[in-house]
């Protein structure tokens, strides 16, 4: 199993979970070899975090940030 957005950004996001207390990644989302990635969700730039202390707040509805992935079968 490969993490699409390591397979196309060469990392992990910097964060998929971000509240006062806790800011990391704890999202993935997984593929194996019968699947390709054709695109990603861009990652939410770093500026916007350092608005807020943490999600969720008046702009984002969830301490989570989405992910989201186009695949296809080979």
């Amino acid at each position: 199993m490969t993490s699409v957005y390591k397979k196309i950004l060469k990392r992990e996001p910097k964060y998929t979970n971000y509240t006062k207390g806790f800011k990391d990644c704890l999202d993935y989302i997984f593929i194996n070899n019968k699947l390709n990635v054709i695109s990603i969700l861009e990652e939410i730039p770093i500026s916007h975090f350092k608005k807020y202390d943490g999600f969720p707040n008046k702009d984002n509805p969830s301490d989570h940030i989405p992910l989201m992935a186009e695949i296809k079968f080979k």
